[in-house]
């Protein structure tokens, strides 16, 4: 739900059919939606040409701000085969047959402001709280569109004059674009150092009617050698900007709508001509329930990779609500180029983050619980000594969110910071034994089958480690540390057995993972390919 609409009165909630989804595919519609209410459970009616059609309930996880209000939602999603010889009006109401008023999530492609929504051979249209879908034609398009640019003149909004020509651009553009298969692939905005920069390597040399475009900022370091493997283009340039309008695929290992659209702060205004459809491939292996983050109301994603049979099967326990058509298990494409490479011997140290942290001054991250246990362990005089005596780097590099205050860390002249920007590949290539507390880069050291040590010094983590179905005593790829003294103890064995895995966990790290035949980048291409584009 859009921002502005948490400060809506309870009211004004309860009278608002909320649209998260609204798509059209395949000649059949969708629409994910709810209701905002104090009461415990209430049904939602959808009518379609004035008669009731099934619809089935979901449950996601609660925001806060309606939590701490006592207010609940109540999700529904219905599929509708239409046809193009048919026109559908579609009204949504409470049990005792009062309409609701229709309202549209900030990511819907669809949106007051605008007006209507269209594919190749659909426009939707909203009158009142009655949305009209019917066959399109060029002339009822241009039609809207007018009225659309007109409405968002008259509002005399700032963003308009930005959205505007845009738009017009996209009108004169659609005759020879709108049959185009354009394909971006990304990681974060700033670098290339994950599963869309490896899976982007693999994907240009396949298929050359798809066109692949890799978005990165201009001014990233990455952004010369990604320039040498494919066409790229600088992120919220014009022309990323305007072939966004055009994309038919939006593939990337972060997936929030902030990211992935360069022109996300005033999305509403672009809306109803989007069609591109989202493809997660993921920043790590999933061991914790973060439904209430990536579920299906809130990112909407086509597809969804995942690389181990126990995380596919966690997705379906927990409330993200995609079915098996999204769900893959193809696992991650940077898998495919990590090397068990042997020529450095180096010991790291890669703590995760923790959301407690946020936005806290100095004062009050030093006496964190976080960075007192890896101060201290950075600066362990034992740690340091049987380091030297064994010829073993020390390398610290923690989540990226700790680089904010790195500066507070008392590093000696031994431990080495690395660089944020040093490749992560680079260190688990070359790494011999890991330490950490929570982080999911384990399960790419792990791959190699180099050894793990996990240091949880107390549970201040900020997801449920209880419930979640990776249990590190069970399942972990190496031993489980409460104590500083302990964990030095065990570093001194690993360096005096070469750093190797143990066979315990060898075995779990075989009962793991599903593939390991370096095929995983082809594996996503393909399926990616099977994904229906909007009709």
């Amino acid at each position: 739900m859009d921002d502005s609409s948490e400060r809506i009165n309870v009211k004004e909630l309860s009278n608002k059919f909320f649209i998260d989804i609204f798509e059209i595919t395949n000649d059949e519609l969708y629409i994910l939606g709810s209701i905002k209410t104090r009461n415990a459970d209430e049904n939602i009616e959808v009518k379609i040409n004035h008669s009731k059609i099934n619809v089935n309930k979901l449950y996601f996880h609660e925001k806060e701000y309606l939590k701490e209000n006592n207010i609940n939602s109540h999700y529904i999603e219905f599929r509708f085969p239409i046809s193009e010889n048919e026109t559908y009006d579609i009204e949504f109401e409470s049990e005792n047959s009062e309409k609701f008023d229709i309202a549209f999530s900030k990511h819907c492609n669809f949106s007051r402001v605008v007006g209507y929504s269209m594919t190749k051979k659909y426009i939707s249209i909203i009158h009142g709280n009655t949305i009209t879908i019917q066959k399109k034609t060029t002339t009822k398009w241009l039609k809207q569109e007018a009225k659309a640019i007109f409405n968002m003149l008259k509002g005399k909004n700032r963003q308009t004059l930005i959205v505007i020509p845009f738009r017009i651009a996209y009108l004169l553009g659609y005759p020879f674009l709108k049959n185009k298969r354009i394909w971006f692939y990304m990681d974060r905005p700033d670098i290339a150092d994950d599963n869309g920069m490896h899976l982007f390597k693999y994907a240009v040399k396949q298929d050359p009617e798809i066109k692949k475009y890799f978005i990165i900022n201009k001014n990233s370091r990455d952004y010369p050698e990604m320039k040498k493997i494919g066409n790229v283009l600088p992120f919220q340039s014009l022309k990323h900007r305007y072939l966004t309008l055009f994309a038919e695929n939006i593939i990337a290992s972060h997936p929030e709508n902030s990211v992935i659209y360069p022109f996300w702060k005033s999305f509403p205004y672009y809306a109803g001509i989007l069609k591109s459809k989202t493809t997660f491939l993921q920043h790590g292996i999933i061991k914790d329930d973060i439904s209430h983050w990536l579920n299906k109301s809130e990112m909407n994603l086509s597809m969804f990779v995942t690389s181990a049979i126990k995380e596919y099967e966690s997705v379906f326990k927990h409330k993200y609500n995609y079915d098996e058509n999204v769900i893959k298990l193809t696992g991650m494409p940077r898998f495919d180029n990590l090397k068990n490479e042997k020529d450095k011997k180096q010991i790291l140290i890669m703590p995760s983050w923790r959301n407690y942290l946020k936005d806290k001054p100095p004062e009050e991250i030093i006496q964190s619980g976080l960075f007192k246990r890896f101060n201290s362990l950075l600066n362990n005089d034992k740690l340091i000594k049987i380091a030297k005596e064994n010829e073993y780097e020390i390398i610290f590099r923690p989540h990226f969110h700790i680089y904010k205050f790195i500066d507070l860390f008392e590093i000696n002249d031994y431990v080495k910071i690395e660089p944020q920007e040093t490749k992560y590949q680079q260190l688990f290539n070359n790494g011999s034994l890991l330490i950490t507390d929570f982080s999911s880069v384990v399960f790419d050291f792990a791959y190699l089958k180099k050894p793990v040590i996990y240091y949880q010094y107390c549970n201040d983590y900020h997801f449920d480690v209880e419930n979640a179905y990776f249990n590190y005593e069970t399942m972990g790829f190496g031993e489980v540390c409460r104590s500083e003294d302990e964990l030095i103890d065990l570093i001194e064995d690993y360096m005096k057995n070469d750093c190797k895995m143990k066979d315990k966990y060898l075995r779990r790290v075989d009962e793991f993972y599903l593939y390991t035949d370096k095929n995983n980048c082809k594996r996503v291409h393909e399926t990616i390919k099977k994904i229906p584009p909007r009709s």
